[in-house]
């Protein structure tokens, strides 16, 4: 029997990772988190693993994207400014 402990850790990652793409519908956040873990077959039969890698994958991407938003330079984003 699986460890059902295991259950509760997996919802609180995917609510993690939900929370930082909020404009996913559930069933494209598992596909995309299946996407970025380093299972290949049918999401059928992923692994809790596999996913939770997939989460975090996600969440770290994520991470990084808001790290790299903080370093840029004032204006930037598409608009110049002078100052």
């Amino acid at each position: 029997m699986r460890n059902p402990k295991r259950i509760y850790k997996v919802l609180q990652l995917v609510a993690r990772a939900w929370g930082a793409a909020p404009d996913l519908r559930l069933s494209q956040l598992i596909h995309a988190a299946i996407e970025q873990s380093e299972y290949s077959g049918d999401p059928f039969y992923v692994e809790d693993e596999a996913l939770v890698n997939g989460l975090n994958a996600m969440l770290e991407h994520q991470r990084q994207r808001v790290r790299e938003q903080k370093g840029q330079p004032r204006g930037a984003g598409g608009t110049a400014r002078s100052e």
